[in-house]
């Protein structure tokens, strides 16, 4: 994580070479072999993400909530 927070079931885009090859969603979080609702700030995370593809190394994840007012 480099900055700002990820939970379980934000919806999730899958970056490579700079264009959006996929979406899915967080279905579970672990930080210290923990599992955890939310991840904030930097550091390391285990991630498991419901979707119809493969996230293969070099590929970038950003995750996005939808918040209503």
């Amino acid at each position: 994580l480099e900055a700002g927070e990820i939970a379980v079931n934000d919806l999730v885009r899958v970056i490579r070479r700079e264009a959006e090859i996929a979406r899915g969603r967080v279905r579970e979080l672990q930080q210290a072999k923990n599992k955890v609702q939310a991840v904030k700030g930097e550091g390391k995370f285990g991630i498991m993400v419901e979707a119809k593809f493969d996230i293969a190394p070099g590929d970038h994840m950003e995750a996005v909530r939808t918040v209503t007012k």
